[in-house]
């Protein structure tokens, strides 16, 4: 857990607010440092996690900034703290309204008027993410100081049998909540003490809906098919042993941007989860001197 003590001077607040499609309560945290903090941070989960599996990027920021730090994090409905069927959307819409509602209308709100900020987009949220940028670019572009995308779902590995899916888009109130299984945590995973903490967390997902799936596979394939080009500051962070993202076809999506604004980190023997791997450490310098060569600085750590 990162140090929320009275003498680290960080001030910790939980709460909800109610989703864009629904009566669900989406869980959001924020955590401040400094009033006049110059550095804000929105760490957003992959599929079928949630927030508590940012500990380990948190307390990376935090020392790195010595605490002069904003940072946001939220659950999309149906994983951890928010309410709603488990793992369930019937349109990735869902998920990327509340986005979009929370980096608007709170985080916003909570940091320094003008002040940009970073995400830090996995998987899954990568994949709401560039959906986002594809109606509110201009706006994202005003507020957002750089993208961090680790392994986004651009291209998921992951997908139910082809009939299975006709069958769910054509009689989606009939098998939509059928459940799809995940990737086992050890294929994700190559670090066995986080392993053992995902398998025994009950709020962590083994598997989805069928209409969960097929939202991701349609807006991963939108995507994919889109000339899609985003004239901001990026870094790609891909891992060669994913079973959940293409890393390839995210390569031909980073070759797209403009070299002067983005750069990829290639992890060759790494799994999925990048910054919870047994070497995360590798990652988290890479983040340091990504950081120092845009501007962001910071103090040395001991990764």
């Amino acid at each position: 857990m990162f140090d929320s003590s009275p003498k680290s001077n960080l001030i910790i607040l939980n709460d909800h607010f109610k989703s864009r499609n629904g009566s669900e309560k989406i869980f959001y945290k924020i955590i401040k440092g400094n009033k006049s903090c110059q550095n804000s941070f929105v760490l957003l989960h992959d599929l079928g996690d949630y927030h508590f599996y940012q500990n380990n990027l948190i307390n990376f920021l935090l020392s790195y900034f010595k605490q002069d730090i904003n940072i946001g994090l939220m659950d999309y409905k149906g994983h951890g703290l928010s309410s709603g069927p488990r793992g369930h959307a019937a349109d990735l819409k869902e998920f990327v309204d509340d986005l979009f509602f929370f980096l608007d209308s709170i985080f916003s709100k909570m940091i320094l008027p003008g002040q940009k900020y970073f995400i830090f987009a996995p998987g899954l949220s990568g994949l709401c993410l560039l959906r986002l940028l594809q109606t509110k670019e201009e706006y994202l572009l005003s507020k957002i100081q750089g993208i961090i995308f680790i392994n986004p779902m651009i291209k998921p590995k992951i997908s139910p049998p082809f009939l299975i899916r006709r069958l769910t888009k054509k009689w989606v109130k009939n098998f939509g909540k059928l459940r799809c299984s995940l990737p086992n945590k050890f294929e994700i995973e190559s670090d066995i003490a986080m392993v053992a903490t995902l398998s025994s967390d009950p709020l962590v997902l083994s598997s989805i809906s069928l209409s969960l799936m097929n939202a991701i596979l349609k807006e991963s394939e939108l995507i994919r098919k889109s000339s899609f080009f985003y004239d901001g500051l990026t870094l790609f962070m891909l891992s060669g042993d994913d079973v959940i993202s293409d890393s390839e076809i995210t390569k031909v999506l980073h070759k797209g941007m403009r070299k002067k604004y983005s750069t990829l980190f290639f992890y060759k023997e790494m799994k999925h989860d990048i910054l919870n791997s047994k070497n995360s450490s590798l990652a988290l310098k890479d983040l340091e001197n990504w950081f120092e060569k845009n501007g962001c600085h910071g103090y040395k750590t001991n990764h």
